[in-house]
C-alpha cells in the first residue's frame, strides 16, 4: 500500500469517528429548530466543498439532506451554534489560518454578517457560543508570533 492510501483511509476513519461522537451534541444543540420556515428541518450544521469548487456552510435535516446552503468566501472548518432556547445564530469559521467568520441564522438559512479577523490575528477554525447565547469564543493566533489566543465577541440578535 502507498502511504497516501493509508493516510486517506485514516482520515476517512477519523472523520467518521468524530462525526459519530459529535452527532449527539449537534442534534441536541439544534433539535429545537423546527418551525414554519424553509429551513425548519435543520438539525445538523457543517462546512462543505460544493461540486463547482466553491465553499459553503450547510444546514441539513436529520437524514443529512441539505436544507440550506450559504456561500463562504473561502474554505470553512468548524461551526458553532446558539442553543435553540436562546437564539438561532450560527457561526462558520474559516480554516486555519483563516481571516473570516460568517454569522448566519440557522432557522431561516440566511447570512447575517461576515467578520474579518483583526489585522494582527487569524482564526484557527473553531469557536463556541456561551450557554446564554451572548458570547462567542474563538481560537485565534497572532500573526507575528503564532501565539494562540482566545477571541471574545459579544453577539446580538443581528449577529454582530
Amino acid at each position: 500500500m502507498q502511504p497516501m492510501a493509508i493516510s486517506q483511509k485514516r482520515r476517512r476513519l477519523l472523520k467518521a469517528a468524530l462525526m459519530g461522537a459529535a452527532l449527539p451534541t449537534v442534534v441536541n444543540t439544534l433539535s429545537g429548530c423546527r418551525g414554519n420556515t424553509a429551513a425548519a428541518r435543520c438539525e445538523l450544521l457543517g462546512c462543505a466543498l460544493s461540486r463547482d469548487g466553491s465553499f459553503a456552510v450547510v444546514g441539513a435535516d436529520p437524514s443529512g439532506q441539505p436544507v440550506f446552503r450559504l456561500p463562504l468566501p473561502d474554505r470553512g472548518h468548524g461551526v458553532a451554534a446558539q442553543r435553540r432556547e436562546v437564539g438561532t445564530l450560527g457561526v462558520a469559521f474559516a480554516r486555519r489560518p483563516g481571516d473570516f467568520m460568517q454569522v448566519f441564522d440557522y432557522q431561516r438559512g440566511v447570512t447575517l454578517s461576515r467578520v474579518r479577523a483583526a489585522s494582527d490575528r487569524y482564526f484557527y477554525g473553531h469557536g463556541a457560543i456561551s450557554d446564554d447565547g451572548k458570547w462567542l469564543y474563538t481560537t485565534e493566533g497572532k500573526r507575528q508570533t503564532s501565539e494562540g489566543v482566545i477571541g471574545v465577541y459579544q453577539l446580538t440578535a443581528q449577529g454582530r
